[in-house]
């Protein structure tokens, strides 16, 4: 009797599921549902971007505990469960209430660095991987009833991605280890958990089979119609497809480097990969069970999900701080939306709207008015209400920047994109921007590589990260080796370039004469061979050969110097010598404002901490402030740090205080009073003239801060800043992104 019970309720579940399906995909199941909304985990900045998908831009910004990882939507949208504890002691779980964007409460305990989450079909338990300090590891189950732990199950070691069977009554979670001594121990396993009632009408949950995958199993996606398990292989780049009916792998796909995150089409068509090794989003033909097309995308794919009309692809890119939205007919970019730092969403991150249309009523009756909408200037009606969004009072429809304030309306390049949010300065009225650096790719000297800085040190307007293809594709936090040497440009031995040959130096003899005689018209001799050039490292003799002296009467000033070929080319001296890996800096800590800041008053002094490069290069800063969110590469200025003084010129500063006090001490002695009140202004002045740093510095650094001033500051305006930290290689860390209010 309770298992007819049991197979009843699985069976109604399953047909609910598709039920509810088949309306979306129709457009029946909420006609008021015009677009989701994507929830973003920013693992750097400790918060949740929520995009909108209708316009592809951020909406909203929720600070969670820290270390935000894995995500999961409720299903029917009131809820989203946020994951946090990512390389920390202690999981958890941050619950947002969708309606307004806060987080309701937070779930404890969890195990050690949780990671994937997942929810089922009616949002009664959701479901939490995490590692254990003692294998095995856990999947915590929660009663979204009680908002609280009700169960931990074991499962296989380092437990990463979940996913539910569509009818409910199974959830799969991928183990890196398996723990069992039957499977290879190289191999990860698939823990397969079923779901059943007692007489109490108590649910429980048991493992019911571990199926060996590939190596290193972290993402895992169900077919909508439940058939098929897909599991994204991290360590050995392929893709295992289980049949959910024996609970067996049926096939495996090669796709890219270090898949991670994986999704499935709603129509069970495809099947989309993530490639964080490579940056690439593989595509899986659901019939052929093979791989159709691979899409570049940003650095660091991680998450990913599909629109549930199956039109779009949304893309993280952990390392890139970007999404890439994929247009599923043909498979390409067409727009990136930059999120907070280092984002990674494992999980299902996209979810319905709760509110309803746009309308200027609270249909939730939540007491709050289109609240899942985007309100660019906070007054009192959303942007799709509002005919002026920016409120700088030009009406949208005639706005070239409808949601920046720019009431001149300017437009240098006249491609309809007001100066104030073009991306280019040449017309593109397209704006794209396909490595997400904030210069569109009219103007990006690098289109395919993030290069916000645009570096291009030989002048030939093509950017330093691109000058030669790369050994795998650069990022702010893996920059590219320089190019190969040339025989120009060898080092010598030791790693050092040769120096240059001095001003008018003395030829060397040929080859053939030792000591070349002058002609009998006292002329200079017949013109020199030089080494052969494609000789790289000649041999060099044990014995050094006695240096010539030509005869006074050889015109040696008149003689002009051979052609260098040992002196490198300026470009070379910003990067490391071939085979060197260079490390960023470390990101730097904003210190103030801090995010989320109200009523700040003009000046305001920006406070951060200095950071450090792990290979003891000098680090430079970029200043970054805009109204924008974006944060274009136009919007950072360098600076410069004065007060943290080297040694050298502490010494410097010394010497010439010393100097300056022993002269004015000898000629105190002379009795004339005017005398002695020169001498103490000598004294003084170099005194000062010591202590005084460079001209012009807006930067001052106290300590281990560094702090910068900006006094033009717009009246009850939301700013956003951040600051790069740079070494002189080439590498570059951005710190988080914080935004405050001016009053």
């Amino acid at each position: 009797m309770k298992q007819k019970k049991q197979i009843l309720q699985n069976a109604l579940k399953f047909v609910r599921t598709f039920w509810i399906f088949g309306l979306l995909w129709l457009g029946l199941a909420d006609p008021v549902q015009a677009a989701p909304f994507l929830y973003i985990t920013n693992a750097g900045s400790n918060t949740v971007s929520v995009i909108d998908t209708e316009t592809n831009t951020k909406v909203a910004v929720i600070p969670v505990e820290a270390g935000p990882y894995g995500i999961a939507v409720n299903p029917i949208g009131t809820e989203v469960y946020v994951v946090s504890g990512y390389a920390t002691s202690t999981g958890r779980v941050s619950v947002i209430r969708k309606a307004n964007n806060t987080v309701m409460y937070t779930i404890f305990p969890m195990g050690i660095e949780s990671n994937g989450v997942a929810v089922d079909g009616d949002g009664s338990f959701v479901y939490v991987a995490s590692e254990n300090e003692t294998e095995p590891g856990t999947v915590s189950i929660i009663d979204t009833q009680v908002g609280d732990v009700v169960k931990d199950l074991s499962v296989g070691g380092d437990p990463t991605g979940v996913a539910v069977h569509p009818n409910g009554g199974l959830v799969y979670v991928a183990n890196k280890d398996s723990l069992d001594p039957n499977i290879d121990v190289v191999t990860g396993a698939v823990s397969v958990i079923e779901l059943s009632v007692d007489a109490l009408e108590n649910t429980i949950h048991t493992v019911i089979a571990t199926v060996p995958v590939g190596v290193g199993p972290y993402g895992i996606a169900v077919h909508p119609v439940g058939t098929f398990v897909y599991v994204a292989n991290f360590d050995d780049d392929s893709v295992s497809i289980i049949n959910t009916a024996s609970n067996t792998v049926i096939d495996t796909v090669r796709v890219g480097d270090s898949p991670s995150g994986i999704a499935v089409h709603p129509m069970g068509t495809h099947v989309y990969v993530t490639n964080s090794g490579d940056h690439t989003l593989s595509v899986i033909d659901t019939g052929t069970q093979g791989v159709i097309t691979t899409v570049p995308v940003g650095a660091g794919p991680f998450g990913v999900a599909v629109h549930p009309d199956g039109t779009y692809v949304y893309v993280v890119n952990e390392r890139s701080d970007s999404i890439s939205v994929i247009d599923t007919a043909n498979h390409t970019v067409i727009k990136t939306i930059a999120v907070g730092t280092q984002p990674i969403a494992f999980g299902h991150f996209i979810g319905p709207k709760l509110e309803g249309p746009c309308n200027g009523i609270d249909d939730d009756l939540d007491e709050l008015i289109d609240e899942d909408y985007l309100n660019t200037d906070l007054d009192a009606q959303a942007d799709c209400m509002d005919d002026d969004d920016d409120n700088d009072e030009v009406l949208d429809a005639d706005d070239n920047c409808p949601l920046t304030q720019n009431p001149n309306q300017e437009d240098a390049d006249n491609d309809g994109i007001g100066d104030h949010c073009d991306n280019c300065i040449h017309p593109n009225a397209d704006q794209m921007d396909q490595d997400s650096d904030g210069t569109g790719d009219v103007c990006d000297n690098c289109i395919t590589v993030y290069n916000p800085d645009q570096l291009d040190s030989d002048g030939d307007n093509v950017g330093d990260l691109c000058s030669i293809p790369p050994v795998s594709e650069p990022t702010p936090n893996n920059p590219p080796l320089p190019p190969p040497l040339t025989p120009n440009s060898m080092p010598t031995p030791n790693n050092l370039p040769l120096p240059s040959p001095p001003p008018n130096p003395v030829p060397p003899p040929s080859p053939s004469v030792p000591n070349p005689i002058p002609t009998p018209n006292n002329l200079p001799s017949p013109p020199i061979s030089m080494p052969d050039p494609t000789i790289i490292n000649p041999p060099v003799s044990s014995t050094p050969p006695t240096p010539s002296t030509p005869p006074v009467s050889e015109p040696v000033a008149t003689n002009p110097p051979p052609p260098s070929t040992l002196e490198l080319p300026p470009s070379h001296l910003s990067s490391p010598p071939t085979g060197i890996k260079n490390d960023p800096p470390r990101a730097v800590v904003l210190v103030f404002p801090s995010h989320g800041a109200t009523d700040m008053l003009a000046p305001v002094t920006f406070r951060w901490k200095e950071s450090i490069d792990p290979n003891g290069d000098e680090v430079f800063y970029q200043f970054c402030l805009s109204p924008d969110d974006q944060l274009s590469a136009q919007e950072c200025e360098p600076v410069k740090v004065v007060a943290s003084r080297s040694k050298e010129n502490l010494y410097a500063s010394l010497g010439l205080s010393g100097v300056g006090l022993l002269f004015g001490l000898i000629l105190m002695g002379n009795s004339h009073r005017y005398r002695r009140i020169g001498v103490a202004l000598l004294i003084l002045t170099t005194l000062v003239i010591s202590s005084c740093g460079q001209e012009g510095a807006v930067v001052i650094s106290r300590g281990k801060e560094i702090s910068v001033t900006k006094s033009e500051l717009t009246a009850n305006t939301t700013y956003y800043w951040k600051v790069i930290a740079k070494d002189s290689q080439g590498g570059a860390t951005p710190s988080e992104v914080r935004n405050f209010k001016t009053k």
